[in-house]
């Protein structure tokens, strides 16, 4: 009850940023590009790196994705103080790499369910990578890029949710 109760206190946090976000104008988001280049070049990287395969209407949705995860933790108080690094962000691709590997050859769909729900209950901002999964798996434009694209992304942004959540712990 308490995980599902922190989602959704989380999630509402994190749609009111949709809403904020979804209707800004160009210059919003350029300024806001600049800032992420500025104080977490990594970040900035993997938004450049998803849209630069993309067609106009998933580039959009692209960059909403990025600035509502922006919005969501500029606030936070270390996110000034630190750059997250490649080592940091490549340590967790391999760790979130090797649980969709576990996933590809499990074939027992009880041990599946509980290792999703383990790995959900022990990852850190998931509300933000709910959100992501639920925002890319209803846009049609989004799902076009497939499915391979779509578990790519999610590796990379649970990734980037951990390394920025990190960054909290840091003193």
């Amino acid at each position: 009850m308490k995980l599902t109760y922190k989602i959704g206190s989380e999630m509402q946090e994190i749609n009111d940023l949709y809403f904020e976000v979804k209707d800004k104008d160009q210059d919003y988001f350029e300024r806001n590009e600049q800032e992420i280049a500025s104080k977490q070049l990594l970040l900035w990287i993997q938004l450049i790196k998803w849209r630069m395969h993309a067609n106009k209407k998933q580039k959009e949705k692209i960059t909403i994705i990025y600035n509502v995860f922006w919005e969501y933790y500029k606030r936070r108080k270390n996110l000034s103080k630190y750059n997250i690094t490649s080592k940091d962000f490549i340590e967790k691709i391999n760790k979130h790499n090797s649980f969709m590997e576990y996933l590809e050859v499990e074939s027992d769909i009880q041990k599946l369910t509980e290792a999703f729900y383990l790995d959900l209950s022990q990852a850190s901002g998931k509300a933000l990578d709910v959100w992501a999964y639920l925002y890319w798996d209803s846009s049609k434009a989004l799902r076009k890029l497939g499915v391979e694209a779509l578990y790519e992304f999610m590796v990379d942004f649970r990734a980037l949710i951990s390394t920025f959540d990190e960054l909290e712990v840091v003193s």
